[in-house]
């Protein structure tokens, strides 16, 4: 029974601080969005007029946002989260 006990525990703790983590991340990337001018500005620009090199940062922007969503499937994968 104290092993039981203590396993739901550590699935608890585990669960927790995959939310905590996803969370940390997930303002990470609004924060350094909201605070970035060349962001912003490349966001509003016609996609027609963008350089290769300003695709390539956009193409970057939303792959660390994808790799989040990877994450998060991830631990619902392997039963860390519901």
């Amino acid at each position: 029974m104290f092993v039981g006990v203590e396993i739901r525990q550590s699935n608890a703790q585990a669960k927790a601080a995959a939310y905590q983590s996803i969370g940390t991340a997930t303002a990470a990337i609004i924060d350094a969005r909201a605070h970035d001018p060349a962001f912003a500005e490349l966001w509003l620009k016609d996609p027609v007029d963008m350089t290769a090199v300003e695709w390539q940062q956009l193409s970057q922007k939303f792959t660390a946002l994808a790799r989040l969503g990877e994450m998060i499937l991830l631990q619902i994968d392997q039963g860390v989260l519901d």
